[in-house]
């Protein structure tokens, strides 16, 4: 179990990625995910 708040690093991130939190508190665990969308933007100048 980590600390409840803090950082992640991860590598370069080319398409949709989900990160699950996993919380364990003294009722239930909770659970939190995540999604994040990677939309390539390209452009010409």
């Amino acid at each position: 179990n980590g600390p409840t708040s803090g950082s992640q690093i991860s590598g370069p991130i080319t398409q949709q990625t989900i990160f699950t939190i996993n919380c364990t508190t003294n009722s239930s665990p909770v659970s939190s995910r995540v999604i994040v969308n990677i939309l390539p933007v390209f452009g010409e100048f």
